[in-house]
């Protein structure tokens, strides 16, 4: 006779397999509106398959946009902006309970938050539109900047001289900056085109919170939907071949520093097949070559979907530039110049067979970002502020 505790126990084997079908196979589009305020975008997003909704803006200022003496002020502002104060306390007060961060880039910055939307929201919009912070509070933001870039100097290699700023400044700029430089940068921020984005399991936002920093309410202008199947064996195939040609041609350029090799590709412009097709490159090097004795030394991939915002800064609209993988020790040039021929030769021989794999690899990796809260928010303000939707077109069905 079966014992009550094994069928107990069979009976939850069930349900957690059935809840892992749901979440895996029983997958729910994800729905974008677009909406106007003002200078201002809003981009609502319903996606069911969420735990927890989500709050984050992206503001057209970048490094690029710095004057030479005050390089990382845009750096320094990301930092100082959880230290304005509505009432006399933080918005690191005001926030807790949620889970929040910010990253500065060459073209942008990015501020989100996963919790309570409607209270996220609230504390953002007013902080935007009304800085307030301190003397003191600038003086303890400029010291965890500086220990930053500090820490940066020692392993980050040389291979960002495409840009005309460094992103996040240095420690000479960073300590130029005073109280009265940096009020003045924070007033003229609400000037710029911001991009506000709400991510939640259904769509019933309440545009009343607006209405206490805008004259008027968001105005809806666009729509569309993000279909997360995957793509169908002609598709892949499709790919396949644009990947291919892709990689006939492909060469690395190298960066050494003391903790290995850089490998990474420059290009004045990046097309969404190039940026597909480089990230299928990073996965082949991860999944592949990392098992491959001759290849022992490469470390991880830096470039994937969820990376890019992170990885491919265009300057001025003329370069771009993708960290492809690092190795873990350290060579001289001929080392690492065998080393990149090595893996150039294994990339461009890979067949249909392993690209398929790698594939989907791809395509599960991005379902698990777009169905994490934090992870889905930090990805989203990548595309919301580049507007490069349809890029996800060569990794799901994509954008309708």
């Amino acid at each position: 006779m079966v014992k009550l505790k094994h069928i107990f126990v069979f009976l939850i084997f069930i349900f957690f397999i059935f809840i892992f079908y749901l979440n895996c196979f029983g997958l729910t589009d994800i729905y974008v509106e677009k909406y106007y305020v003002g200078k201002s975008k809003v981009f609502v997003v319903e996606n069911s398959g969420l735990a927890l909704s989500s709050v984050g803006f992206v503001i057209n200022k970048g490094a690029k946009d710095e004057p030479s003496q005050y390089y990382g002020i845009t750096h320094l502002w990301e930092h100082l902006f959880f230290r304005n104060k509505i009432n006399n306390k933080d918005i690191k007060e005001l926030l807790i309970g949620t889970q929040y961060n910010a990253t500065t880039h060459n073209d942008y910055i990015a501020f989100y938050a996963v919790g309570d939307y409607e209270r996220i929201l609230n504390t953002f919009l007013f902080s935007i539109h009304n800085p307030n912070f301190d003397a003191e509070d600038l003086e303890i933001e400029k010291r965890v900047v500086i220990t930053e870039l500090a820490m940066k100097s020692l392993s980050m290699p040389n291979i960002f001289k495409v840009y005309t700023n460094p992103t996040g400044g240095t420690i000479k700029t960073v300590s130029n900056i005073d109280y009265n430089v940096m009020v003045n940068f924070t007033k003229d921020i609400k000037q710029d085109n911001i991009s506000f984005f709400i991510i939640d399991r259904d769509r019933n936002l309440d545009f009343r919170i607006f209405a206490k920093f805008y004259s008027e309410l968001p105005q809806k202008k666009d729509s569309f939907v993000i279909s997360l199947k995957p793509l169908t064996d002609n598709e892949i195939y499709q790919n396949y071949r644009k990947f291919i040609s892709y990689v006939s041609s492909i060469n690395f350029d190298i960066s050494i520093n003391d903790d290995g090799i850089w490998l990474y590709i420059v290009s004045q412009s990046f097309i969404d097949e190039d940026l597909f097709s480089g990230d299928a490159v990073s996965y082949y090097i991860k999944y592949k070559l990392n098992n491959d004795i001759k290849f022992k030394e490469v470390l991880y991939n830096r470039f994937s979907i969820n990376n890019l915002e992170a990885f491919m800064y265009p300057q001025k609209y003329e370069y771009g530039l993708v960290i492809v993988a690092q190795t873990s020790k350290k060579m001289d040039y001929h080392q690492a110049d065998n080393l990149e021929k090595m893996i150039v030769s294994e990339i461009q021989r890979i067949s249909y067979n392993e690209f398929y794999k790698i594939y989907y690899k791809m395509y599960l990796d991005l379902l698990g970002d777009l169905s994490d809260s934090w992870t889905f928010s930090q990805l989203i303000s990548f595309f919301v502020y580049s507007n490069k939707w349809n890029l996800l077109n060569y990794y799901i069905k994509g954008v309708l």
